[in-house]
């Protein structure tokens, strides 16, 4: 999974490959958090993610990120704004949008919400920021 930023934005887009190198994608999300900057953040699942899926490597994305997560929770809810997610596929979509923001607060400590578009998503987290830049009077994100 490689995370870039998105146009200059506070926003990171972390795109999926079928196989993901958690190992990679939590080093990003450190240097994102060393930055101690609010952030919003983007996660894109190719649409052949949801199909057929390696069950030890999402075993060991899952067990990797709640480890990573019990050390950083406190730090993604200082600074991450919103989590988007996008869903790979309208039944994703249709069977998780409902829970996504409460599931994405219960795990990554940050407001969530689950799009079928990106550019649904960035408009959503562009909300995010302009709705904490005036909350925290931030000059600049």
């Amino acid at each position: 999974m490689e995370i870039k930023q998105m146009d200059g934005q506070p926003i990171y887009k972390a795109v999926a490959a079928t196989t993901v190198d958690v190992h990679q994608f939590t080093q990003e999300l450190d240097g994102i958090l060393a930055a101690q900057k609010p952030f919003g953040l983007m996660m894109v699942k190719p649409a052949e993610a949801g199909e057929e899926r390696n069950q030890e490597a999402d075993r060991e994305f899952r067990n990797t990120m709640a480890k990573w997560l019990k050390a950083n929770k406190p730090k993604m809810s200082t600074y991450c704004v919103g989590l988007a997610t996008i869903a790979s596929n309208e039944a994703e979509w249709q069977k998780y949008a409902e829970s996504a923001a409460k599931m994405t607060s219960s795990i990554y400590g940050c407001p969530g919400a689950m799009y079928l578009e990106e550019n649904e998503a960035a408009a959503w987290l562009q909300e995010q920021i302009n709705y904490y830049a005036t909350k925290w009077k931030l000059n600049e994100f």
